[in-house]
């Protein structure tokens, strides 16, 4: 799974009627993440209750929030939500309405190499993925991601630091055959005989990377590399000027 930092937005505590939030959040650290998998639980809750639930991102983590993600929830029980597009900084904000509860906000963040948007614009069109959720887009992103590792982990030192646009374009075609496949391939369909031909060349382009065959250009690792303050000690051939 792509670079994994567990996070907690809200510890398990009780909340009174009104709003508040929580603590931000830093995500990035040296690894740039911007998809959050969290775990929603509600213990406790008043009759007559509405907690609303505000995610909330920022670049700066002190202005400039907003919202990624909105949940209502009026029960005990645990709600799973991915939630994509964060930028560094991430925190929970609620509001209790009609009474108190006791819940916990926590989970994962994730480094992804497309985004649920970049599927609809190189891989599969809108009214295809209508009935497939933003979430839903957003976790198979993250599969992708995955699988992509797989097969960077032969030719790089992962984490990535930073990659092309061919790379992002890959995965989402990675993530959009993925999704597609689910609803089911029609073979005189133009657009699935397109998707399936991109999933092929996407993981033959990664196997070229695996194999040492191709090295992106843009594409970054964390290994180590030289500096202009390095010493390089080198050596030639005697001449036999001394001699």
């Amino acid at each position: 799974m792509p670079q994994p930092l567990p996070i907690t937005l809200h510890a398990s505590a009780a909340e009174t009627v009104g709003s508040g939030s929580a603590a931000s959040v830093d995500i990035t650290d040296t690894v740039a993440r911007t998809l959050i998998e969290l775990s929603v639980d509600v213990t406790a809750i008043d009759v007559s209750t509405t907690l609303t639930l505000f995610i909330e991102t920022s670049l700066l983590g002190v202005s400039g929030w907003t919202t990624v993600a909105q949940l209502a929830l009026t029960a005990q029980g645990s709600t799973l939500v991915f939630v994509p597009g964060c930028k560094r900084f991430v925190r929970a904000r609620w509001t209790l309405a009609g009474g108190g509860a006791t819940f916990a906000v926590t989970g994962t963040a994730h480094q992804i190499y497309a985004e649920p948007s970049d599927i609809t614009d190189v891989s599969v069109p809108e009214v295809t993925l209508s009935a497939i959720t933003v979430p839903d887009r957003a976790r198979q992103c993250l599969r992708s991601s995955s699988e992509a590792d797989d097969y960077l982990s032969g030719g790089y030192t992962l984490p990535l630091t930073a990659w092309p646009d061919s790379l992002r374009k890959h995965v989402a075609n990675m993530a959009g055959y993925e999704l597609l496949a689910k609803r089911g391939f029609d073979p005189d369909n133009p657009t699935d005989k397109i998707l399936m031909t991109r999933q092929t060349q996407a993981i033959s382009w990664l196997n070229t990377i695996q194999s040492g065959k191709h090295r992106p250009v843009g594409m970054l690792d964390t290994s180590p590399t030289s500096t202009e303050t390095d010493v390089w000690i080198a050596s030639e051939n005697e001449r036999g000027w001394l001699r």
